[in-house]
């Protein structure tokens, strides 16, 4: 048999490929967060498999080789629960999974036990289903595979919204806790949503305008969009620390962050108002914002005040969370060293990092939010006001 390869069969087999490489980097490696590592390494396997027999079907070698030819749609009520897990596993390493937690995974098992009896006919009959789905030998409108289909588009934009709170709630907590988030916050979570979103998106497309259209080169270019997002993915995902480094785990997941509806009176209150008043001393005095690692934990030792307390006390006597508490005496820090002349030769870096700031990243987007300009911005109107200063003294 003659085995046909084009450039849409080679970039799926290399992302399929990609894929089973990422999946066993992840299962092998032994730092960094295991089990948040091991969740993912089967999102990517369930990613390299989903398309790993379009390339079987494209190059005639699933009439060879025994592959379950609906295994893609049956592994994809596997990314939604997976992806969940991950994200749980990635906020807190220390989680232990329930047994309602196994109730994400009732539809994968439906679909596994309604697909895979099709295995136990006849290989003239399997080989007849195939050509008859994915060769395009009977009509579009297969209502076996259309409900499916929907149904699955149901059940992953589910768990899209379900992980997009999660995150939410996640985020609002670690700018409460943490003066640095750079490497809490979940911008690799989000990115990975984002490529989930274009994949089912470009799916809905497909879908709804290629109704008349030859089923095979639908599953064709879809198995290269995933692909796509396979290289893309494992580029990104590589790079996080969390699955390569030992990361602490924190004392955050004990944390409750302050109530909006629960505003503390600090006019009526003295005690309050001590209080804020002994933040403020602490801060300044001791210049603990240098700390790069300072969290809510350490000042409330620091104060032998309650976290809860504390953070409430931040967030209605100022106004804005500890991070942007702690981070707002950085950006005046700074100001005071670059007004400073002898420090007129050292860069913005060698300043922001004196300032307790933790990447030169953080420090442009935190002054520009802080001051709505850009430290060169703020440099630049600075010295024709300090000039005029100059020449109205010398008068």
């Amino acid at each position: 048999m003659k085995i046909s390869v084009d450039i849409i069969t080679l970039i799926v087999f290399l992302g399929a490929i990609q894929g089973y490489f990422i999946a066993l980097t992840l299962f092998t490696n032994t730092t960094g967060n295991r089990r948040a590592n091991n969740v993912l390494g089967l999102l990517f396997l369930g990613f390299a498999l989903s398309i790993t027999n379009i390339f079987l079907i494209r190059t005639g070698l699933y009439i060879r080789i025994f592959f379950p030819i609906n295994l893609p749609l049956i592994i994809s009520f596997l990314f939604g629960p997976l992806f969940l897990y991950y994200v749980k596993f990635h906020i807190n390493r220390d989680l232990k999974l329930k047994l309602s937690d196994g109730l994400h995974l009732i539809p994968f098992s439906i679909a596994f036990l309604y697909y895979f009896r099709l295995y136990f006919y006849s290989k003239p009959f399997i080989n007849q289903y195939i050509h008859s789905h994915y060769f395009f030998e009977t009509p579009i409108f297969d209502w076996d595979i259309i409900i499916n289909l929907i149904l699955l588009q149901l059940h992953t934009w589910f768990y899209l919204l379900t992980i997009h709170r999660i995150i939410g709630r996640h985020e609002r907590k670690i700018v409460q806790f943490y003066s640095s988030i750079e490497e809490k916050s979940l911008q690799w979570i989000k990115f990975f949503i984002n490529c989930f979103i274009a994949v089912y998106s470009i799916f809905i497309v497909f879908f709804i305008f290629g109704v008349q259209s030859d089923r095979s080169m639908i599953c064709a270019y879809l198995g290269v969009v995933v692909s796509i997002s396979i290289f893309i993915l494992g580029f990104q995902g590589l790079r996080q620390p969390e699955i390569f480094l030992a990361v602490e785990s924190t004392d955050i997941k004990e944390y409750t962050p302050p109530t909006p509806e629960l505003k503390l009176d600090f006019i009526n209150d003295p005690n309050l108002s001590n209080q804020l008043n002994s933040i403020v001393a602490a801060i300044q005095d001791e210049q603990l914002y240098k700390n790069p690692d300072l969290t809510l934990l350490d000042l409330s030792k620091k104060l032998s005040m309650p976290r809860h307390t504390l953070s409430q006390i931040i967030n209605d006597g100022f106004g804005m969370s500890f991070c942007d508490f702690i981070n707002q005496y950085r950006v005046d820090h700074f100001k005071k060293l670059i007004d400073e002349p002898e420090n007129k030769n050292l860069t913005f870096l060698a300043l922001a990092e004196e300032s307790g700031f933790k990447s030169k990243s953080s420090f442009y987007r935190i002054f520009k939010k802080h001051t709505n300009m850009t430290p060169s911005d703020y440099k630049s109107v600075k010295a024709p006001n300090d000039n005029q200063l100059s020449s109205h003294s010398s008068l």
